[in-house]
């Protein structure tokens, strides 16, 4: 594994995910010629703006990916909003539980950050 893992967590709908996809961008240019994994765990209201119909977010979301950003919806989230899988964009992995997954990541050495 690479000593530059990181996972980001965004649970709410307040901008953050804008914030943790500039993060992501951020990280990666930082990171010239270093291998890096970078993880977006998403639950909580916030699996809402992972849904197709949100273009704009998603459009600023394709650099991060590009750049190796896996992003992973909660299904507990997913099931308490009302949000079914087939609704998220293309590629978001849906994982049983974000917290499970958020504490599973960082025992294996990927630093947390919540923006």
């Amino acid at each position: 594994m690479s000593d530059f893992t990181v996972v980001f967590h965004v649970d709410k709908i307040d901008g953050s995910l804008a914030v943790a996809m500039n993060n992501a961008i951020n990280y990666a240019n930082a990171l010239p010629g270093q291998a890096y994994h970078m993880v977006l765990v998403v639950n909580s209201a916030a699996v809402k703006e992972l849904v197709a119909e949100k273009a704009a977010l998603l459009e600023k979301l394709q650099p991060a990916l590009a750049l190796g950003l896996e992003v992973r919806a909660c299904q507990n989230a997913l099931a308490a909003t009302g949000t079914a899988a087939e609704q998220l964009f293309a590629g978001c992995q849906v994982v049983p539980a974000g917290i499970v997954e958020l504490v599973r990541l960082q025992k294996k050495g990927y630093a947390y950050i919540k923006p």
